[in-house]
């Protein structure tokens, strides 16, 4: 009983250096990025608190939230939309004068856009959001992935249509489960895909014409069918060339795809 009181006692103490050395660190620094035990990346300005919002480091603009934690990706700030390399610290900074998922931004950030434009920032916007609540900054960029597909399984089912194949289907399909979260397969696949856009992978909304999936690396992830099947390791991240009783035929159907 001893030994276990002292062995709890040694483990709180290394607990509480821990703490103490995160929060001394935090506390001395000023004009510096500071990177927490928990992976959240925060700057100190020049009175020692935490930055929010947009923030200007050495001629580069980063991006807090409220909170003070880093955020990268698409964000729309003020009404505005930026895009910030994906990226901790000072790696994470604004792009500018490009192009990034096919939107052009200007030279000093904001995305110039048109109607159809402005409905992919919004969701570009709102799959990071969704990413930022499914995720921590501790997890690797490959368990982000994971974690972004078991949130897309999760989504529920609404009514199946008959596909949509206009040029904007991969937008259209992608705000009915991102904003309802409920839709039909061609809805998980192509949230699928902007959430692991979010996530910093090139991705694309796929579709036979009778089933929809996300494409990620060459491999294939089917919420849908993960969630029909429970077998949510086989179809997140399955490899074309699997075939099997009641498989969908995935190779030589890659119809319509749409690169996010």
């Amino acid at each position: 009983m001893k030994k276990k009181k002292y062995g709890l006692m040694i483990l709180l103490a290394l607990f509480c250096c821990i703490l103490f050395s995160a929060s001394a660190q935090a506390a001395g620094a000023k004009n510096k990025f500071v990177k927490a035990s928990n992976g959240n990346v925060y700057y100190y300005n020049a009175q020692g608190k935490k930055a929010k919002g947009l923030v200007t480091v050495n001629g580069k603009k980063y991006y807090f939230a409220s909170n003070g934690v880093q955020r990268t990706g698409w964000r729309c700030v003020k009404k505005k939309y930026y895009f910030f390399r994906q990226a901790g610290g000072a790696g994470g900074y604004m792009k500018k004068s490009t192009k990034v998922n096919g939107i052009r931004l200007k030279k000093n950030g904001t995305a110039s856009y048109n109607k159809q434009q402005l409905r992919k920032l919004k969701l570009m916007v709102l799959a990071s959001s969704e990413v930022d609540r499914c995720t921590n900054n501790k997890m690797t960029k490959a368990q982000k992935l994971k974690a972004a597909f078991r949130r897309a399984v999760s989504y529920g089912y609404g009514a199946d249509t008959k596909f949509y194949s206009g040029s904007d289907w991969d937008i259209h399909y992608g705000e009915i489960m991102l904003y309802r979260k409920k839709a039909d397969c061609f809805g998980f696949g192509a949230a699928f895909a902007y959430l692991a856009n979010a996530v910093g992978y090139k991705a694309y909304a796929v579709s036979s014409g009778g089933h929809g999936w996300a494409e990620v690396n060459g491999r294939v992830y089917d919420p849908d069918w993960a969630k029909v099947t429970g077998k949510i390791k086989l179809y997140g991240g399955m490899n074309y060339n699997v075939t099997g009783p009641g498989i969908p035929r995935y190779k030589g159907n890659r119809l319509y795809v749409k690169k996010i």
